[in-house]
């Protein structure tokens, strides 16, 4: 067994190689890791040439040829430059057919989700949460103006509110104004309700306009009764108010049934017959004296 003693050309590195061990024309270096090329002479072995990691001395095979392609394509995805992405991002866009397709897949979830929307702000009303229906209301509103569910939340909120008692006909000025100035205030305080008569369903008509007057029969029996309780509280004695009202407790009932006779065709054109009606079942159930006072109507 020989061994010859050789330098690397690149590191200048002195080793041994043993001659059995030589299997190939390439050697790499076991300190710098480049390879060279030992060619044989006459003496033993010689370092001939360098060989360049960008060039190969080899043969390449046929095989390794068609494995090569794969592998730069490999290398060539992973060191994608900044300009391919920009290129993928500026690709047209897809054809008017697939756009249609995904509207026509959305119309769906857009119309149930109106409807929820519709329905949480009935259920905020329902529960007197206003801050929470007056922004449920925009929303379905900025929608669909024409939505007359929303109107009818806002007529019922506005009688529960004592709206007609305190703007109409509870007011020190209401026996000031003329016919023309208190027409014009019921028109403006009917408002959502007429709105909401022009737009919601016959069979529901009924019900809201059947709701706002017991909604103004209580009204009436409030403002009377509180009335009634001021006067006990100025007393000595009886401080209480036990349910027997006197002529000066009722004396603003005048102004409660000439306000709702005012309601005609010109003021509610769907809904004042249903009002006048309900207001008059509504204060045949009180007792005696809020019944001859909330129902003495001018002819």
């Amino acid at each position: 067994m020989s061994q010859y003693q050789l330098n690397c050309p690149h590191c200048d590195g002195a080793f041994s190689l043993d001659r059995s061990a030589i299997t190939s024309a390439q050697w790499s270096c076991p300190y710098c890791g480049k390879k060279s090329l030992l060619q044989k002479t006459e003496d033993g072995i010689r370092v001939r040439g360098i060989l360049h990691e960008s060039v190969s001395a080899v043969p390449i095979s046929i095989d390794s040829q068609n494995d090569k392609p794969a592998e730069n394509q490999s290398i060539a995805q992973e060191s994608r430059s900044l300009s391919d992405y920009i290129a993928e991002i500026d690709q047209p866009e897809p054809p008017s057919t697939e756009i249609h397709s995904t509207d026509q897949i959305q119309e769906a979830p857009d119309e149930v989700t109106f409807e929820k929307l519709v329905q949480q702000a009935e259920n905020a009303a329902k529960n007197h949460l206003l801050p929470l229906f007056n922004s449920l209301s925009r929303q379905v509103l900025d929608r669909n103006p024409l939505e007359g569910r929303i109107y009818a939340c806002r007529a019922r909120l506005i009688e529960e509110a004592d709206g007609f008692a305190s703007t109409i006909w509870a007011t020190p000025l209401w026996y000031l104004y003329t016919p023309r100035q208190k027409s014009a205030r019921l028109i403006q305080h009917f408002f959502a309700l007429n709105t909401a008569l022009q737009f919601i369903d016959d069979p529901i008509k009924g019900d809201l306009c059947t709701s706002i007057g017991r909604l103004l029969v209580r009204q009436a029996v409030d403002h009377l009764t509180e009335k009634a309780e001021l006067r006990c509280a100025g007393r000595w004695f009886g401080k209480t108010f036990k349910g027997r009202y006197r002529k000066a407790d009722l004396r603003e009932a005048q102004d409660f049934c000439d306000a709702v006779s005012r309601i005609d065709a010109s003021i509610c054109p769907q809904g004042y017959q249903w009002i006048q009606q309900s207001v008059r079942y509504s204060a045949s159930q009180l007792n005696r004296k809020l019944q001859r006072a909330l129902t003495r109507f001018p002819d």
